[in-house]
């Protein structure tokens, strides 16, 4: 399990309404190439995107559905031996500042080395994810991903 966070100058809502939009991830996560939909979901636990990421193609489909809090998804197209892999957005206020964190936990359900894949693909994914972290932040403080795509 790696997780990364970040303070991003945004209300909560605003927040949850961009990871929320599951078909609109390309707006501001710099490191995704392509997003689509694939059922007629558009909220809720069961809502699933395919994503592609240079030559990686996923499947994400949502499993925990809290507004305006957490957010979790399951991520397919990964090797199986590697088990389970998700990602859980959390969004708390501290202070009067909004809080994004960003759990990657893969692994957890596999046995012996599969379970040490695992965590060398969590903490690759959480490097991804600390790129996606600046991506939210960058669109929802100043409108301007170029700059973060620019960096990746």
């Amino acid at each position: 399990m790696t997780t990364k966070a970040i303070c991003i100058d945004a209300e909560a809502s605003d927040i949850w309404a961009t990871l929320a939009s599951f078909e609109s991830i390309r707006e501001w996560a710099p490191n995704v190439d392509h997003a689509a939909l694939l059922n007629e979901l558009s909220e809720g636990l069961g809502m699933s995107r395919r994503i592609q990421q240079g030559s990686t193609v996923v499947i994400e489909t949502v499993t925990v559905w809290d507004p305006p809090q957490c957010l979790e998804y399951r991520i397919d197209g990964l090797p199986t031996r590697i088990g389970t892999v998700t990602n859980r957005w959390e969004i708390a206020i501290h202070e009067g500042h909004c809080s994004v964190g960003l759990t990657a936990s893969a692994g957890g359900d596999a046995k012996g080395p599969a379970k040490l894949a695992g965590r060398a693909v969590a903490v690759a994914l959480g490097r991804i994810n600390a790129t996606m972290l600046n991506g939210l932040k960058a669109y929802l403080e100043t409108g301007d991903l170029d700059q973060e795509r620019e960096s990746t």
